[in-house]
C-alpha cells in the first residue's frame, strides 16, 4: 500500500511540474534564448524519426554554420529511417530525410547544448528525470508560434494533413526561433 501511495504521490509531483512548466514555457523559453548565445543546439523529440530531424536540418539550412544542429530521441534504439511518405512530405518544404538514422540522447548531450528544443510535455518530463539542471536551457519550440498550445504534435501514425499541419507548425515555430536567435545575436 505504502508503494502504491509513494506512486501516486510521485504522479502528482510530475504533474505539477508539467502544468507549472506548461504555464511558464512562453517566459521561459524567450528567457532562455535572449540570454545566452546558442552555438549549441539540440532538438528534442521521442523518437527522432519526425519533429526534431525535421527541426534540424531546416535550422541548419537557415542559420550560419557558427551553428551546431542536432537531434535526438528518447526512444531507446537508434538508427531508425524515417517514413516513405513523410520523407516526401517534408521535401516539400527544402528538407530531405532520406537519409536521416534516429538517435538515442545520452546526458553529456545536455551538457554540451546551449539550448534544447523541445515539443511537449512527454520530451519534457523525460529531459528532466536524465537532468533537472537543463531548465536554463528548454526552449517549447510550440511556445514560439502563435498557437494557444505550446505541445507540437508527434506526426507518427498521423494522416497526411494531419502531418502537413505539424510540419507547417515546425516550419513557424523554426522560423520564430531563429528570429529571436539573430536579434539575441544583434543585441549582444
Amino acid at each position: 500500500m505504502l508503494k502504491f501511495i509513494n506512486q501516486q504521490y510521485n504522479r502528482i509531483c510530475w504533474f505539477i511540474k508539467y502544468k507549472l512548466a506548461k504555464k511558464n514555457a512562453i517566459n521561459s523559453s524567450l528567457t532562455v534564448i535572449r540570454s545566452s548565445q546558442a552555438k549549441n543546439v539540440l532538438v528534442m523529440c521521442y523518437g527522432n524519426i519526425y519533429r526534431s530531424p525535421f527541426v534540424e536540418a531546416y535550422l541548419k539550412s537557415r542559420l550560419s554554420d557558427d551553428y551546431n544542429i542536432k537531434s535526438a530521441g528518447f526512444f531507446k534504439k537508434s538508427g531508425r529511417t524515417v517514413a516513405q511518405d513523410y520523407i516526401e512530405l517534408t521535401k516539400e518544404f527544402g528538407v530531405d530525410l532520406s537519409t536521416h538514422l534516429s538517435n538515442c540522447v545520452y546526458a553529456a548531450q545536455f551538457n554540451w547544448a546551449d539550448h534544447i528544443l523541445i515539443m511537449d510535455g512527454k520530451n519534457y518530463k523525460l529531459a528532466m528525470q536524465i537532468n533537472s539542471d537543463i531548465k536554463k536551457k528548454l526552449v517549447w519550440l510550440g511556445a514560439l508560434d502563435s498557437f494557444t498550445d505550446i505541445e507540437i504534435d508527434d506526426p507518427y501514425a498521423k494522416s497526411e494533413n494531419e502531418q502537413l499541419n505539424i510540419v507547417k507548425r515546425l516550419v513557424n515555430s523554426s522560423d520564430s526561433y531563429i528570429s529571436l536567435v539573430n536579434a539575441s545575436e544583434e543585441a549582444a
